[in-house]
């Protein structure tokens, strides 16, 4: 996916309306477990990004041999939009 066009949309769903509920005990549980999940598959990835070569990494906006500091800095910045955008998102 083009880099404009995917900021674009970024920014398209991030400038919609939506209203915050409470953050549940539910919630918090949900987003946890997810969170759980992506440190999981974070420290695989910087595992395959250490050995290069030997691994392929398939997910196209990290390319196919990144480098740690890659791998970190989209772990981080993914972990941190998805906290913020459950936390936005209306329950209903």
């Amino acid at each position: 996916m083009n880099k404009k066009l995917f900021l674009a949309a970024l920014g398209i769903i991030l400038s919609a309306p939506a209203a915050a509920g409470d953050w549940s005990d539910e919630d918090t549980k949900w987003q946890a477990a997810y969170l759980a999940l992506h440190i999981a598959d974070w420290g695989q990835t910087r595992d395959a990004a250490a050995h290069p070569g030997q691994y392929i990494e398939l997910n196209p906006i990290l390319g196919e041999s990144p480098s740690q500091k890659r791998v970190d800095g989209y772990f981080a910045t993914t972990a941190i939009l998805h906290t913020a955008i459950a936390y936005a998102l209306p329950r209903d």
